[in-house]
């Protein structure tokens, strides 16, 4: 459970970091807005991941004690 929990943080805070970089993209062109937006995306994947591995994880520590 505290490895996925510090999972969930790096990754929110790499979306974090990717989302400022896109706001910012659109007032400078050097920045590359689509390569932003893949990996906006698969940041949002691998959240979907990790809370399916915690809800499975917090599923097996109660039933098994």
């Amino acid at each position: 459970m505290i490895e996925l929990e510090f999972l969930r943080l790096g990754v929110t805070g790499k979306e974090l970091g990717w989302r400022t970089l896109r706001a910012l993209a659109e007032a400078d062109g050097r920045i590359d807005e689509q390569g932003l937006d893949g990996l906006i995306a698969r940041a949002e994947r691998q959240m979907n991941t990790l809370e399916e591995l915690r809800v499975r994880a917090v599923r097996e520590m109660l039933l098994t004690g």
